[in-house]
This record gives structure tokens, sequence and C-alpha cells, in this order.
């Protein structure tokens, strides 16, 4: 009997971090890598015995279906494009397909934000530059050649 109820503490835990867990600061892995963790603390937990098989494959099958909505909906807003996409699918996708969608999303918008400060460094070498050919050779640790003969 205390075996029975320390289990149910511990799947009380952890059920309420899963549903508390959001990914915040996280990146996508290590959000996606912490709800997995605890999933399979709840797996390791379940001591259900089934009688039938296809009632453990539809609960399964439900089970996982509800972990990927628990992972949508922990997601950060900047991803409510593809986790809209994701269920307005009449697809059904594993978790991992899930995951990987997702994850491709943030490597997409993080190409896009690297590109974006590339571009605002150009932008200020080019002014810079501009700001040298109207007559200022120098410009902090800059020095721009301003094409005359005598410097």
């Amino acid at each position: 009997m205390y075996g029975q109820k320390k289990r149910k503490i511990r799947v009380y835990q952890l059920m309420k971090d899963v549903y508390a867990l959001r990914q915040g600061d996280l990146s996508v892995t290590d959000f996606y890598a912490t709800l997995k963790s605890k999933w399979e603390d709840l797996d390791y937990c379940s001591d259900d015995t089934w009688n039938c098989p296809q009632d453990q494959m539809h609960y399964v099958a439900k089970e996982w279906e509800n972990r990927i909505f628990l992972f949508l909906a922990g997601l950060n807003d900047e991803f409510e494009n593809v986790r809209s996409q994701i269920l307005n699918s009449e697809e059904a996708f594993s978790i991992e397909d899930v995951y990987s969608r997702v994850e491709a999303e943030e490597q997409r918008h993080l190409i896009d934000v690297g590109q974006a400060e590339v571009s605002d460094d150009v932008k200020v070498n080019h002014a810079l530059a501009i700001s040298g050919e109207k007559g200022n050779s120098c410009m902090g640790e800059w020095i721009v050649d301003s094409g005359a003969i005598h410097h």
C-alpha cells in the first residue's frame, strides 16, 4: 500500500509538471527533450494491465495525441503558424513528425534573424562608407578612402 501511495504522488507531480511546462527561453529541442523525459517517467510509473490488445492500442494512440497537444500548447507564440498548420491538417502526425516540423520552423526563424543581423551590419558599414565620401575621412576606428589624391 505504501508503494501505491508513493507511485500516485510521483504520477501526480509528473502530471503537474507536464501540464505546467512551457517553452519560454528553451529551444524547441530542449523543450521537447524535457517533455519527453517527463513522459518516459510517467510511462515507467504506469502499472496498467490490459485484457484486450485493441483497447491498449486505442489508449496508447489517444495518449500520444494528447502529448502532441501538450507539446503544441507549450510552444511560444512565434510557432502559431506551424501549430495551426498541424492542427488544421487532415493528416495524422506522430509526435516525432510534429517535433520535426516545429524544429525546422525554429531553424528557419534563426536563419532569418541571422540574415537580418548581417543585413543590418552591412547597412551600418555602407552608411559609414557613404559618410566618408562626403568629406569625413575618419569615422571612429574606420578610415574611409574618399578617392582624393592627397591625403
